[in-house]
């Protein structure tokens, strides 16, 4: 064999060799990183505030996970292959963000829109199957809740006109009364980035306390999530903004490269594992672990 053809020779081994070693190895990968199949996983227990922790059956828990934003306001669609994907990666948390509209129309408020609530079901019902939480965040209220322009058109009308307040504490009340009873709905996320332009939280304050008193009529025992006024950043989580409830999580948005936020430095340091948490309490033991959203 000439010297020439025995290099292709030994080169064409080393490719194959390296291709057996590549797919041994993404077996040995799709083996350990399987996802749980539907079924398979234990009823999940309630979340839970207790003082300072977030806990699930009485246990401390971490909620690691991700938000299905723009779900039906650009048309997003997710499967249950994709819940699939979110155990598979070992998060226990989506955050599902919907449009009261999707619930509701402005020409009949307070008629139920089935579809729209079947489409929650069906998210609810994979996040039960695969062991992974579903917090319920309305991402637009009637009226809009900001002059961001998904938001029902940057109009921002909810803080002034008292029909859409009425519409918005009705529809918790009822999304309340049908997830009461299900665990894998881990929480009520009341507004999504509340932008009022006041000089106080006494707005966002007054309609979120009437939000809460409404779902505690039907539903005492689930998690509820507050954000601060002005777009719900760190510095928004002021003391006008704690609730005497004792089963809220407050949460902010941290916006990390995009302005304003680049100061605040995770607690890790205090309490190694932890990241995306805040006390904007100082002074004050309950600190709040907020979704990684």
């Amino acid at each position: 064999m000439s010297k020439a053809c025995a290099r292709i020779f030994i080169s064409f081994l080393v490719i194959i060799a390296a291709l057996r070693i590549a797919a041994s190895l993404r077996a040995e990968d799709v083996a350990t990183s399987a996802s749980p199949a539907p079924g398979t996983v234990a009823e999940l227990p309630p979340l839970k505030v207790e003082g300072n922790l977030l806990t699930s059956g009485g246990k401390a828990v971490r909620l690691r996970g991700l938000d299905w934003g723009w779900w039906h306001l650009m048309g997003t669609i997710y499967t249950e292959a994709d819940m699939q994907n979110v155990a598979r990666w070992g998060a226990n948390v989506i955050r599902l963000s919907f449009s009261y509209n999707d619930l509701e129309t402005d020409d009949n408020p307070a008629v139920w829109k089935e579809q729209g609530f079947e489409d929650l079901d069906e998210v609810v019902r994979w996040g039960r199957q695969y062991g992974i939480y579903v917090i319920l965040d309305m991402h637009v209220v009637p009226g809009g809740q900001s002059d961001a322009s998904y938001c029902a058109g940057g109009h921002n009308l909810i803080w002034t006109d008292a029909i859409a307040q009425e519409r918005f504490i009705a529809l918790w009340k009822e999304i309340a009364r049908r997830y009461r009873d299900q665990p894998a709905v881990g929480a009520y996320e009341l507004v999504n980035e509340p932008g009022s332009h006041q000089k106080t939280s006494d707005l966002l304050r007054g309609m979120d306390q009437r939000a809460i008193a409404a779902i505690r009529a039907v539903d005492p025992g689930k998690v509820i999530v507050v954000g601060g006024d002005n777009g719900s950043g760190p510095g928004d989580l002021i003391d006008a903004m704690k609730f005497s409830d004792d089963n809220i999580l407050y949460t902010f948005h941290w916006y990390l490269g995009a302005g304003g936020n680049e100061d605040w430095i995770s607690t890790a340091r205090l309490e190694p594992g932890i990241s995306s948490t805040f006390n904007p309490y100082r002074g004050d033991s309950r600190l709040r672990p907020a979704p990684i959203i």
